[in-house]
Formats: structure tokens, C-alpha cells, sequence
């Protein structure tokens, strides 16, 4: 399975640049998501061609701060979360989620069914008492996450590619002498740059024009 992803990324220099060159993407009004009167149905984040709604991060944020109230034992407020750098947090994740998106449909990297499920049913967290998937801590798990399956699934779709991309880079031998230099090159690039200092008690007064 991974020598046929491995094979659907066209080339060594497609995945790095997959990675590099970056859409251009916005983050606007996510703190505007939990006041009154405003449509969360509006785009809040865009990466590329990407959206994500208001409804969407307004849930992924109660989900982070359901967590750190579970961890912490404590009752987190928003503005307590927003100093934490939650919000941030949060629209950050949805960024590099949909960067990983782009970069793994672009290099042609696809993650099937079969293989999302064979992965969800694999997971602890989903496991009985006798090690056997349970569809009933499944669905729980769902409950929790205040997702609908094909959401959670589309989520571990979005995982399992990005894995694939990271495995693909990380298992090249060897990359063209001249993508190395030029990539080095870019990282490492130095300016010199020369100055003097000119006191005023130096300057003296400029002669006359002769014409």
C-alpha cells in the first residue's frame, strides 16, 4: 500500500515545493464566532480554495477547551483560553490540516475507504475489554467529539495522507545534487553589507559653483 502511494508522488522536487510554496490563505473574524448575531455559516479561515465556517471552528474550539478543563480539572473561560493562545491554537491546526490537503491531492496521494476504516477499527480507543473494536465506545467517541462520522472519517482520511506524504519525503534516498544546492543555498543565504558614520563636525562648507 505505501510503495503505491509512494509511487502517485510524481516527483522529489513536486513534494517539496507541495510543502514550500504555500497557498496564500486568511484567517478573519474567528473571534467574532462566539458573539451573538454572527452567521456561522460564514468562512472564517480560507487556505487556497480551502473554507472553514464558523460553525466548524467554533466546535474544534469547545472541543480544545473541553479538553483543557478535563486536564486541568478546572473551568476555563474564553478570555482565559484566548491569553493561553487557544484561539490561535485552533486556527492554526485548521491551516496546517488544509496545507497537508492540498499538498497530498496535489501530488495525486489518495486514501480509500477500506483504508480509513481498517485504521479507525484499529485504534485503542475504539477497543473492548477483549481488544476487538467496539462500535459502541466507537460511536461514544463520536458523541464526545460532537462530530458525525463521515466528519471523523474524512478527519483520519486527512491524517492518513499527510502521514503518506511525510513517509514519501522521509524515505527518498537521495534527491538531485542540483535541488540540494539550490534548496541550501535559499536556507543559508547571507547579505554583507558595508557603513560608515559621517560626524558633522567633518563636513565642511562646499565650494562656490564655478559656472
Amino acid at each position: 500500500m505505501l510503495q503505491d502511494i509512494r509511487r502517485g508522488a510524481r516527483s522529489w522536487l513536486g513534494v517539496v515545493l507541495a510543502c514550500i510554496l504555500i497557498p496564500p490563505f486568511a484567517i478573519v473574524g474567528v473571534e467574532y464566532v462566539f458573539r451573538d448575531g454572527f452567521n456561522r455559516a460564514e468562512a472564517v479561515i480560507t487556505v487556497g480554495q480551502q473554507e472553514v465556517l464558523g460553525r466548524e471552528y467554533e466546535r474544534a474550539f469547545r472541543q480544545r477547551l473541553d479538553a483543557l478543563n478535563r486536564r486541568s480539572g478546572a473551568s476555563v473561560d474564553y478570555r482565559t483560553a484566548k491569553s493561553m493562545g487557544v484561539v490561535d491554537i485552533v486556527a492554526e491546526s485548521f491551516v496546517s490540516e488544509a496545507l497537508f490537503r492540498q499538498a497530498t491531492r496535489d501530488e495525486g496521494i489518495l486514501v480509500g475507504d477500506p483504508v480509513v476504516r481498517e485504521a479507525v477499527r484499529a485504534m485503542d480507543a475504539f477497543k473492548g475489554v477483549d481488544g476487538r473494536f467496539d462500535p459502541q465506545l466507537y460511536r461514544r467517541g463520536l458523541e464526545s467529539a460532537q462530530m458525525s462520522e463521515p466528519e471523523f472519517l474524512d478527519a483520519q482520511r486527512t491524517e492518513l495522507a499527510a502521514q503518506y506524504l511525510s513517509e514519501s519525503i522521509g524515505g527518498l534516498e537521495s534527491a538531485p545534487a542540483a535541488i540540494v544546492d539550490t534548496i541550501d543555498r535559499y536556507r543559508n543565504e547571507k547579505r554583507r553589507a558595508t557603513f560608515f558614520t559621517l560626524r558633522a563636525s567633518s563636513v565642511t562648507e562646499l565650494p562656490k559653483p564655478t559656472a
